[in-house]
């Protein structure tokens, strides 16, 4: 070995030094900053990609909504103008043409535009097109013969909606919906058509905010622009057939969602469209990334910051991004607890539909039972506190249902100060806080008594887990006035004033400002949803929630709710019918599905000299009401469930009922008390509503009054 030849000891020694040189602290710490950087770089990326595709995925959800909704509404808008038109058919063509004259016919379709509001008329036109009958009336001749649509009734077409046209009479573009009529021998007859303005229709797409850059149309089965509602104007481009390559590949199905650039004013967006399944039309809704992507935008724009400060601090960067991760978990939990309470208050509304039909059963039995004791006995006394608990049981359903779908106040005249007290004394019942009342007496709401207790009980439930088991919570009633230019723009007017004060530690200013938005709550245990249905509750009253919170501590929640101005007259207490009412005014057709409610209504009412007669859904109802008709001993009223699951409910009975029928007395009744139906019973044709649970006087009083009137 030549001595000048390193040794192989000697080498790695070399090596193992060089390498000890180079890997000094400071350049450690230098591979190691830079290797947490790319991987912060990374995450970063990663987090800006990630919640781009959910903005991506929510805005597509949010059109599709949008769609749906909008299917729902227009649908709804054909259904009843087509509904008119078939109606004024079955009636031409289902005897001889002489038992209509002119007169009968003229009141027969202004009856029928008074009942479809967003037709602007009616016409029947004979086969050579020309105008005989019009609601309203038609100021001289008019013809439709070379109008397209009535081209196609005469060629065998059934229905025919026109395009977009200039109205003869109206003064803007409308659209014609027509049906064929024909004779004895079913030759074409002419038509009958209902024209509804244009500008009505553009009104109903341009109801959702869809952004600054959004768009929704409704396009005809060829794609020609019928309505619609964005950048360049409501009614751009009207008939207009350019549409993107993406929509027409989609074109035929029933619904789609994609992405594509308008040809019509180069905007890209993330549309959905639905085909109307009755109405030859598609609409279509279109949400613009300049739009939902500003949020984004902003939040990529905070990102790129917080990478530049982590590159001058790693260590806090590094804990502003692990911030930013939780952050995003905690709102996906949130995402994720929301859908939770929806399915669960899919779940109370089913669940307190079912105990409110329970505890009509329970209730008026109990009150059928006590009407034949002594009110002094200790049996009815019992039977007494047993309804009394049955009554607490529906406040509890009904909350449930405020809890399911935001609750339809159904109104009555209500004594507040006897409201507030109980409910009060119910929510502060074995807790440690005393609890001080102070209400005005003659005070009266147009209300429902349920929700407004459920405000209280609410109120008085918050201030007293905020004082804990010490002080006095006061809860007050009062009158106050309201003129007009009151500073939080409430009506003038008389107010019922509902107080409930705490002695607390009161609410942080940070914290009011979000106290009555749902989720939002600072216990640890808490759902925040309290305070958010109270708010829901008082605003569908057309009241005010407000709350004050001086620096100094306690908090003090107060509920506007407009006042009555005078006293109610006493009921005259429920006496049975005079035996002089001849027997078919007393007979009372009772529909519903649960066996015990009918033999409810039948025990409640037969020693009253009415004559029962059950049934178990709308099919049966309809049949037997004809049939009693038919026989000479018609029906005086007809109590109808508004649901009967699998099987037609009370509110498509009353139709088929009201053709038959149209001064038939109908009561509506339902376990699901907030329905919309039961909140505007008189909007879609009944006498009177009676919510479940009810006893023996609510059913007897309410039939009552709707006989003598």
């Amino acid at each position: 070995m030549r001595m000048d030849e390193p040794r192989p000891l000697a080498n790695q020694i070399v090596r193992l030094r060089a390498r000890s040189r180079w890997f000094t602290p400071s350049r450690l710490v230098v591979l190691l900053g830079a290797l947490v950087n790319v991987v912060a770089l990374l995450a970063v990326l990663a987090f800006l990609l990630q919640s781009r595709a959910q903005a991506r995925a929510a805005a597509a959800v949010t059109s599709q909504n949008v769609a749906q909704l909008l299917d729902e509404g227009l649908s709804a808008a054909f259904d009843r103008i087509d509904l008119a038109l078939l109606t004024i058919q079955e009636e031409v063509e289902s005897g001889p043409a002489s038992r209509f004259d002119h007169r009968t016919l003229e009141a027969m379709l202004a009856w029928q535009k008074m009942r479809t509001p967003d037709l602007l008329a009616i016409r029947i036109f004979d086969r050579n097109g020309e105008a005989q009958h019009s609601a309203p009336p038609v100021l001289g001749p008019l013809s439709v013969s070379d109008r397209v649509y009535f081209q196609q009734l005469r060629q065998g077409a059934a229905t025919s909606v026109s395009k977009p046209i200039l109205g003869r009479i109206a003064k803007g573009p409308v659209l014609t919906f027509s049906r064929r009529l024909v004779d004895g021998d079913g030759n074409f007859a002419g038509a009958v058509t209902g024209v509804i303005d244009l500008q009505h229709i553009v009104d109903l797409v341009s109801r959702p905010d869809m952004g600054a850059h959004g768009a929704v149309a409704l396009r005809a089965e060829d794609m020609s622009l019928v309505a619609r509602s964005g950048p360049g104007g409501a009614a751009a481009a009207l008939s207009q057939t350019a549409v993107s390559t993406q929509m027409m590949a989609v074109r035929g199905q029933t619904a789609a969602t994609f992405d594509a650039i308008s040809p019509a004013d180069g905007i890209e967006r993330t549309y959905s469209f639905r085909w109307l399944p009755r109405h030859p039309f598609y609409v279509v809704a279109g949400l613009a990334p300049l739009d939902y992507l500003e949020s984004w935008r902003r939040q990529a724009a905070f990102a790129v910051l917080l990478f530049v400060g982590f590159m001058a601090l790693t260590t806090l960067g590094v804990s502003l991004a692990h911030h930013a991760w939780r952050q995003q978990e905690r709102a996906e939990a949130e995402l994720a607890r929301f859908h939770r309470v929806e399915s669960l208050a899919v779940l109370a509304g089913g669940i307190a539909h079912d105990f409110n039909n329970l505890l009509t059963g329970i209730a008026g039995n109990i009150s059928a039972a006590r009407e034949g004791m002594a009110p002094e006995s200790p049996a009815a006394e019992a039977l007494a506190d047993a309804e009394r608990a049955s009554m607490r049981a529906r406040a509890l359903a009904y909350q449930l249902l405020t809890f399911s779908r935001g609750g339809a106040p159904v109104k009555q005249r209500v004594d507040i100060a006897s409201l507030v007290a109980e409910a009060a004394r119910f929510a502060a019942h074995g807790v440690g806080t005393a609890l001080r009342l102070d209400t005005e007496p003659g005070l009266e709401i147009e209300a429902d008594p349920a929700q407004v207790a459920q405000v209280v009980q609410n109120l008085v439930l918050n201030g007293i887990q905020a004082m804990g088991s010490t002080g006095t919570l006061q809860v007050r009633t009062e009158r106050e006035t309201l003129t007009a230019g009151d500073p939080r723009g409430r009506r003038p007017g008389p107010y019922a004033v509902i107080s409930v004060a705490d002695v607390g530690p009161g609410i942080p200013p940070e914290v009011l400002p979000h106290i009555f938005e749902p989720f939002f709550t600072t216990k640890e245990t808490g759902k925040g949803l309290g305070l958010a249905i109270c708010h829901s509750i008082v605003a569908k009253h057309d009241g005010h929630l407000e709350v004050l919170s001086p620096p100094k501590g306690g908090a003090t929640f107060r509920a506007w709710l407009p006042a009555l101005e005078s006293a109610a007259v006493a009921v005259p207490p429920i006496a049975p019918a005079p035996a002089s009412l001849p027997a078919a005014a007393l007979r009372i057709l009772v529909m519903d599905d649960e066996d015990a409610v009918r033999r409810l209504v039948t025990r409640l009412l037969e020693p009253f000299g009415y004559e029962v007669v059950e049934v178990r859904d709308g099919e049966e109802a309809v049949a037997r009401y004809a049939e009693a008709r038919d026989l000479g001993r018609p029906f005086a009223a007809v109590l109808m469930d508004l649901t009967i699951p699998g099987a037609m409910g009370g509110l498509e009975a009353l139709g088929r009922l009201r053709q038959l029928d149209p001064t038939v007395v109908a009561i509506v009744s339902s376990g699901y008390s907030n329905d919309p139906v039961m909140a505007r019973w008189a909007e879609h044709g009944f006498r009177a509503v009676l919510a479940k649970p009810y006893v023996a006087n609510d059913l007897r009083d309410t039939l009552r009054r709707v006989l003598r009137s």
